[in-house]
């Protein structure tokens, strides 16, 4: 009897200790989604004119194949923007860009070198 509950409570141990493995392997998943490294990026200041949206600058910004929604909301983060309608003309925003594509994107938004 004595040696049944031991190995009963061995069990249970056993079971405890893989469920925690497992949950710190989720977590530490899970935490890794959310971060992405970005090796070559690199910022432009870009100058606000009248007429300019967050998401028009987001349009030239933004590489080939990246969901321009990202780069709004990089920018409106980088910028400590709340909403997008909170730009205004002679404002300056950090806007995120592949180094290689630098250049393009300030021809793009007329950013003056």
């Amino acid at each position: 009897m004595k040696r049944t509950m031991a190995m009963k409570r061995k069990r249970n141990y056993t079971w405890i200790i893989r469920l925690i493995a497992a949950l710190v392997v989720v977590i530490a998943a899970c935490t890794q989604m959310g971060m992405v490294y970005h090796t070559d990026e690199t910022y432009i200041s870009v100058k606000i004119h009248s007429g300019d949206t967050v998401w028009r600058i987001a349009s030239a910004a933004a590489a080939p194949g990246t969901d321009v929604r990202d780069v709004v909301d990089e920018i409106m983060d980088i910028n400590h923007i709340r909403h997008s309608d909170d730009i205004y003309p002679g404002q300056v925003l950090q806007v995120p860009v592949e180094t290689g594509r630098a250049d393009t994107v300030k021809e793009v938004l007329h950013v003056q070198k």
